[in-house]
């Protein structure tokens, strides 16, 4: 786990949209995930029957990540958010993107989840690499 401190109070008081502490909680993501050296190919992919946070590739492997943030007050682990349902579409959409991208039909694939648990004046990033299988 790695504790970042943002600063700013962004707690669940906050009157931002959904939709944006969505978007800010996957610029934060993103940012960690470019300095553990990771190349962000797209971010919110979408098709009719989902759509991914983020994609990206470590090395040779092609990298599907759900963003999930959460807030002080829940002590669960962000892969405990993502039911069977969800995983289903994440795997539906990764097939249709690899399907609609000929370059990635032949490469190591995995998801990783990126959990932003904010707090009072911070956050802390819990990523969980490859989180669960195809």
């Amino acid at each position: 786990m790695v504790k970042r401190d943002e600063g700013t109070y962004w707690g669940k008081r906050d009157n931002r949209s959904r939709k944006k502490r969505g978007r800010r909680a996957e610029d934060i993501a993103q940012a960690f995930l470019e300095k553990k050296g990771l190349l962000i190919l797209e971010r919110n992919f979408q098709w009719r029957g989902g759509e991914i946070d983020i994609i990206a590739k470590d090395g040779d492997t092609l990298v599907f990540i759900e963003v999930r943030s959460l807030f002080e007050d829940v002590q669960i682990n962000p892969i405990l958010t993502i039911g069977t349902r969800k995983r289903e579409r994440l795997r539906k959409t990764a097939l249709h993107y690899l399907v609609t991208h000929d370059q990635y039909q032949k490469v190591d694939c995995r998801f990783d989840v990126v959990g932003l648990l904010f707090k009072e004046h911070d956050f802390e990033v819990i990523y969980l690499k490859d989180a669960f299988r195809f």
